[in-house]
């Protein structure tokens, strides 16, 4: 599974990414404004995009809807520390397939074990 990291925080983007490589997926990107992470995941053709809301130049809701237009099978996950419902909305309707609060970490590394766990093969 290939990973995009879109946040302005370095130091979360770190603890994002090693959990992205412990359970066994690889961190092809990693960008720090809204811009950035749209031309991360329409270069580098991840699977999956972990998306912050608030970030210089572009919000996380504005680059998910951007990324959902030219690449549609990103999996976009919104990971934010907004408490408003309403911004979860906005990163439903732009195209994202979950809202997890940054203070629900263990939330967000179930939906990447999820995510990164291949599927049982069926007989």
């Amino acid at each position: 599974m290939r990973v995009v990291i879109a946040d302005d925080s370095e130091p979360l983007r770190r603890v994002v990414a090693e959990t992205v490589i412990t359970l066994g997926g690889e961190v092809v990107g990693e960008a720090g404004d809204g811009y950035a992470a749209v031309i991360a995941a329409v270069a580098l053709e991840p699977d999956v995009v972990i998306m912050d809301w608030q970030m210089p130049d572009l919000d996380g809701v504005a680059a998910t809807a951007a990324i959902r237009q030219r690449r549609p099978t990103v999996d976009v996950i919104a990971y934010s520390a907004a408490e408003d419902h309403a911004v979860a909305e906005r990163f439903r309707r732009a195209g994202a397939s979950a809202y997890i609060d940054k203070a629900d970490t263990p939330r967000l590394f179930a939906e990447l074990k999820r995510r990164l766990t291949p599927a049982p093969i069926s007989a």
